[in-house]
């Protein structure tokens, strides 16, 4: 999943093309998908898991959201080996900024 510019979150797909920087194997151009708004993205992204047994695992631990992040990791879902640290301090910081916690 990625940011797409002028879009929300993306999952690969065959729908509009964004350069795109893999850990692993540089540049290249990859296919991402475009949605009206941000809960359609949320909805694709969690079909995409759910449909996918590789992730099950993953989705056992949906309750809490840090052990999904590494399963989801563990599980293959990002080339880059911090994925699920970065994920985690992202929500962390937007935890800490909308319970006022980060002032």
């Amino acid at each position: 999943m990625g940011v797409v510019p002028g879009g929300q979150l993306g999952l690969r797909s065959r729908i509009a093309r964004s350069p795109t920087i893999w850990l692993i194997t540089g540049e290249v151009e990859a296919d991402f998908r475009r949605y009206a708004d941000a809960g359609a993205s949320v909805q694709d992204f969690g079909d995409f898991l759910i449909g996918n047994p590789r992730y099950a695992p993953a989705l056992e631990q949906a309750a809490d959201p840090p052990r999904f992040l590494r399963a989801l990791q563990e599980a293959g879902y990002a080339t880059d080996p911090n994925y699920a640290d970065k994920a985690i301090r992202v929500m962390q910081r937007v935890r800490a900024h909308l319970t006022g916690d980060d002032l």
